[in-house]
């Protein structure tokens, strides 16, 4: 600001092609469409000897995690963002990704208390 000679900043923008837009939503929803698929499948197989191990609500909130991470992929390439859209490209990336890491956590954590038997009460891992 040199002797009141102060010039805003441009704005910078990025702009995605059709193709480029259809070519993310297409492997977005094919990847949401696998996630849905495999969330059926373990509530289907849920009574499952190998199911019922894996713990089933971890592996949901970790399905759902990577779910949000990939559908947040369709709000970048966006042709018109809103303030919604642009604070839902900053926040919902990050938002699935410590909802599935905390639930993979969570299952390392348990099976780690299991097998170090530090565990006085087996009935709290459920």
């Amino acid at each position: 600001w040199v002797q009141n000679s102060y010039e805003a900043p441009n704005r910078v923008t990025f702009e995605f092609g059709e193709t480029a837009r259809i070519s993310v939503f297409t492997l977005s929803a094919i990847a949401i469409t696998l996630c849905l698929a495999v969330a059926v499948l373990l509530l289907i197989y849920r009574n499952h000897e190998m199911i019922k191990g894996i713990s089933k609500l971890f592996s949901l909130m970790s399905i759902l995690g990577f779910a949000i991470t990939i559908g947040s992929a369709n709000l970048f390439t966006s042709s018109k963002p809103s303030s919604a859209i642009c604070s839902a490209e900053f926040w919902l990336p990050p938002l699935g990704i410590t909802i599935a890491l905390s639930a993979l956590g969570a299952k390392t954590y348990r099976i780690h208390r299991i097998f170090t038997k530090t565990l006085n009460n087996p009935a709290l891992l459920t």
